[in-house]
């Protein structure tokens, strides 16, 4: 299991310094000092790479905006957002959202921090997996809509250079040919082919490799749009989710390089409820 990080992170974040609030929590009941004529504070949880953080920011200027964003790697994308379209009503923080309450007073922002903590994130239990429509590593398009077709969809998030791939790959593809899964569908997102929407040559034979001596026992994709925000807060890999047939995410996801019994294990539980 490794930490996964964009390259070139920390001057990234340098540059886009301004923009960062490194000591939020010295800032409960002081939030409106940044832009005292501000019309409302509101807060974002779960900014990602900034699209609906910017535009909103840019359409309402008068509007003081705080973005939330526990993972780097999405938020200094975001981050460099605001810096390209000049904003100065809009700032970021590097926090887990369960630590609101202790940055907001009560009434502080347009939402109360109690109320914003409850809020599920993507990937987090309870949250909607997002919409995609991606190219697998034969080409072959796969959307959202294939979580529809199963009680359960396991979704494995890995990187070609994961050395555990050697034997959490081979069982995922074991599993998903038993007989008793026949309502459990299994999605692979390989999450390191493509970025910024450039595919590495290199990287996609690998992948493909992969999924040849795996038997190709199911669908390994190429991050698209709809999936780079997601998978820019899978910081662990490799990961899995376990999705119900309404695209909802169920329990947590796990991040340890799994065995078939313990894959068995957790897709048993996540079905009791």
């Amino acid at each position: 299991m490794r930490m996964r990080k964009k390259k070139n992170l920390a001057p990234r974040m340098e540059a886009c310094g301004m923009y960062l609030i490194k000591d939020p929590f010295s800032m409960r009941g002081r939030w409106r000092e940044l832009m005292p004529a501000a019309r409302e504070l509101r807060v974002e949880l779960g900014c990602g790479k900034g699209g609906f953080t910017v535009g909103t920011a840019a359409a309402e200027p008068d509007v003081l905006l705080i973005a939330v964003e526990k993972v780097p790697d999405a938020m200094v994308v975001a981050m460099e957002r605001a810096k390209d379209a000049g904003l100065k009503n809009v700032f970021f923080v590097d926090v887990d959202a369960a630590l609101l309450p202790d940055m907001f007073e009560p009434g502080e922002s347009l939402v109360s921090a109690q109320e914003e903590s409850t809020t599920a994130l993507p990937g987090q239990k309870g949250s909607l997996f997002p919409s995609f429509k991606a190219k697998d590593v034969t080409g072959k398009t796969v959307t959202n809509k294939v979580f529809s077709k199963n009680r359960l969809t396991v979704v494995n998030v890995f990187a070609t250079w994961c050395g555990s791939n050697e034997f959490e790959l081979p069982a995922l593809a074991k599993l998903s040919k038993a007989d008793d899964m026949k309502n459990i569908g299994f999605l692979g997102i390989v999450l390191d082919v493509a970025e910024d929407g450039k595919t590495d040559g290199e990287l996609l034979k690998k992948a493909k490799a992969l999924y040849k001596e795996n038997g190709k026992p199911y669908p390994y994709l190429i991050t698209d749009d709809g999936l780079n925000d997601f998978c820019d807060r899978v910081t662990l890999l490799p990961q899995t989710y376990f999705v119900d047939e309404n695209g909802i995410v169920v329990g947590d996801a796990v991040s340890n390089a799994l065995t078939e019994s313990n894959f068995r294990q957790f897709i048993n539980q996540r079905l009791a409820g």
